[in-house]
């Protein structure tokens, strides 16, 4: 028996127990939470009939869908299991920001990849109350694949078990020195210690950004052409914001003029946007950080990363 949890907290599991074994009419609805709970764009659906209130979970309203799941198998060791959750999204008239955009396209562009995923079976002594005996968790883990069709989502969710399924390189076909084979975080520009963080500013369009950056740098800033080339751009979840989570590698930055002779940064990116992001106007709008690109070790004499990388024409 898993443990369970009432809306309050408290442990049930005794309490479910004395349910199902006095009762023939269960009452079992499933509740999904996609995202984390603290997101103001998590995911908080339920395959009962009516929206229900867990207050466990108190950010959100367990919404009412056509959602389903795979069955959660139980294993033994460190194999990774996988649930396969699929949800048909209700109908909408998308706009331009993640909170009023169709979730089919969202998972089209890679929105939802990764995301944590909670499944859980909530056990309801009388209609509508999953506060009183609570609910267990059936699986935890996280999207490793989303599939869309024309009217479905299908997310397969893995276990978080398969973070110990990582394979290292092996030393003779990459040196172990090269920082691009590894995991970094963002990267301050060469000789600062802070990442920067910029308001978007008007004309900015779906794949080239402009930016002014906030404090610690001083207002205005600017910097040398191609700083930040082969690094990347994440927009955050600052108030107003239409494209928080999307993220692009850089493939130039330089500065950019507009009508009024005001000088701002400008940054390239590899990746469309699905739509412009919206300026900052002082106390809402898009925000985001850049990243430069981490620095290379060659102190061992390498002119490449990758030296040691038979050529694909040779195979040598």
């Amino acid at each position: 028996m898993r443990t369970c949890y009432g809306g309050n907290g408290a442990n049930t599991t005794a309490a479910v127990q004395a349910y199902l074994a006095g009762t023939k009419q269960l009452l079992l609805p499933k509740l999904f939470i996609i995202g984390y709970p603290e997101d103001p764009f998590a995911i908080f659906l339920t395959d009962y009939g009516s929206p229900l209130s867990y207050a466990l979970y108190s950010e959100q309203i367990f919404q009412a869908g056509v959602v389903r799941r795979g069955s959660v198998k139980a294993k033994i060791g460190l194999e990774t299991d996988s649930v396969e959750l699929t949800w048909s999204p209700p109908a909408i008239a998308p706009g331009q920001s993640v909170a009023t955009a169709s979730p089919l396209l969202l998972a089209r562009l890679g929105y939802y990849d990764k995301w944590w995923v909670r499944m859980m079976t909530a056990f309801s002594a009388a209609p509508g109350d999953v506060n009183t005996l609570g609910a267990c968790t059936d699986f935890f883990g996280r999207v490793a694949q989303v599939d869309v069709d024309r009217s479905a989502i299908k997310f397969t969710v893995n276990s978080f078990t398969d973070i110990l399924n990582q394979q290292q390189a092996p030393t003779n076909v990459i040196r172990n020195s090269a920082t691009q084979v590894a995991y970094a975080g963002a990267t301050p520009p060469p000789g600062q210690t802070n990442v920067p963080v910029f308001t978007v500013v008007a004309g900015s369009s779906g794949n080239v950004i402009y930016g002014d950056v906030l404090p610690p740098y001083s207002a205005g800033r600017i910097w040398s052409n191609n700083t930040f080339a082969r690094g990347y751009l994440v927009f955050l979840n600052s108030p107003g914001a239409t494209l928080p989570g999307f993220f692009s590698p850089v493939a130039a930055s330089g500065e950019y003029t507009d009508g009024l002779s005001a000088h701002h940064n400008s940054f390239t990116l590899y990746s469309q946007m699905p739509w412009p992001p919206t300026p900052w106007n002082g106390t809402s709008g898009d925000q985001f950080y850049v990243s430069a690109t981490p620095p290379v070790d060659l102190a061992d004499g390498a002119t490449d990363v990758f030296s040691f990388v038979p050529s694909p024409e040779s195979a040598v």
